[in-house]
C-alpha cells in the first residue's frame, strides 16, 4: 500500500485512523482492512492517474476534442484574485448554446499559476476541436484562450491540479477545484464497450488481470488503472459479484508470514503493508519534486 495515512476498517465495520488502530486486538490487526486516505501524496497522484484515465475512456467516444485555457485580461480579472466554480458554469452554458446542435461534455478546473499566482482554467471539452477556437473565443470575452489537441499529457496536464493544492485555509482566496459534466459520470460511455473487450480472449493482452474484473487498460505500452466508477460499472454489465475472500486471504498470508520469521513481530497488517512499498514511496516523492521544481529551473 502507497498511502501513508490509511484508515482500517476493522470486522465489525467501524473505521479507525491508522494511529488510533495501534494496541488494538491481534485478530483485528489480521483482519483490519485498510485503504487509502486521498490526501497524502501517493494518494493524489494516483487520483491524478485514475482521472487521466478516465477523460481518455470518455475521448474514446468522441470524434472531437480540445484542450482549452482561459484567462483574465487585467480590467476583468476578479477583484478578490479568485477562481470560481460559476464562471466555468457560464462559460459552459454559453459554449454550448454557439456549439448547438452538438452535445458538450467537459472536465474543468480552477487554479492559481506557479510563477503569477493569477487565476485562470483549464478544460478539456469533449465535442469542439481545435478548428472550433472562434466558438471558444466567442464564449469567454474575458482574457486570452488558447486551443489545442485533446491527448495524453494534455488532459494530465488538467488533472495534475490535484497535486498542486497551492492554497491554504489563510490565503483568502478559493481553493482550486474541478468541476465535469455529471449524469452519466465521464467515462461511461466507454463502459460498453471495455466490456465487449473483456469478453473476447483476443483482447485479453489488453488488459491486467489480477481479479475477475481487470484492474487497467494498456494503451500502448502504458497502463492505465480503472478507478472505482468504472470497476463498478463493468462489475454490472458483466453481472460479476465482487469477493472479497481472496484479498482477506492474501492480507492474513503476508502478516503470518511475516510472524513465522519473527516470532516475537506483533506490528499490525498495516506496517507490513507500508514497509513493503517504501522504496516504491521514496521513488514518487523524488520524481514529483523534479515534477515541481521544473518551472523554477
Amino acid at each position: 500500500m502507497l498511502c501513508r495515512n490509511p484508515f482500517i476498517r476493522d470486522p465489525t465495520g467501524k473505521v479507525f485512523r491508522q494511529i488510533a488502530f495501534a494496541g488494538r486486538p491481534l485478530e483485528d490487526a489480521v483482519q483490519g482492512i485498510p485503504f487509502p486516505c486521498g490526501q497524502c501524496l501517493p494518494c493524489l497522484i494516483n487520483k491524478r492517474r485514475l482521472w487521466t484515465h478516465r477523460l481518455l475512456l470518455e475521448a474514446m467516444c468522441h470524434e472531437r476534442a480540445a484542450f482549452i485555457t482561459l484567462t483574465f485580461r487585467e480590467e476583468d480579472y476578479p477583484s478578490d484574485g479568485s477562481v470560481q466554480k460559476r464562471d466555468v458554469q457560464l462559460w459552459i452554458k454559453r459554449l454550448r448554446k454557439l456549439a448547438s446542435p452538438r452535445k458538450l461534455r467537459y472536465y474543468a478546473v480552477g487554479e492559481y499559476g506557479a510563477l503569477t499566482h493569477r487565476a485562470h482554467y483549464h478544460a478539456i471539452v469533449f465535442g469542439i476541436d481545435t478548428a472550433d477556437i472562434g466558438l471558444v473565443e466567442q464564449s469567454w470575452p474575458f482574457g486570452h484562450v488558447f486551443v489545442a489537441e485533446c491527448n495524453r499529457l494534455t488532459i494530465q496536464y488538467v488533472v495534475g491540479y490535484v497535486t498542486k493544492k497551492m492554497v491554504r485555509k489563510d490565503d483568502g482566496i478559493q481553493k482550486e477545484f474541478a468541476v465535469m459534466s455529471r449524469r452519466p459520470g465521464l467515462g461511461f460511455d466507454s463502459v460498453v464497450k471495455l466490456s465487449g473487450l473483456i469478453r473476447d480472449p483476443k483482447y485479453a493482452h489488453l488488459f491486467q488481470w489480477d481479479s475477475s474484473i481487470p484492474d487497467g487498460l494498456r494503451h500502448g505500452r502504458m497502463l492505465m488503472p480503472f478507478d472505482r466508477f468504472i470497476k463498478d460499472k463493468l462489475c454490472k454489465i458483466l453481472e460479476y459479484d465482487v469477493d472479497s475472500t481472496a484479498f482477506y486471504k492474501e492480507m492474513m498470508y503476508k502478516f503470518w508470514k511475516a510472524r513465522s520469521a519473527n516470532p516475537d513481530y506483533y506490528h499490525p497488517l498495516l506496517d507490513i503493508l507500508l514497509s513493503e512499498s517504501h522504496q516504491r514511496f521514496l521513488q514518487i516523492k523524488a520524481k514529483h519534486k523534479i515534477f515541481c521544481t521544473r518551472n523554477s529551473i
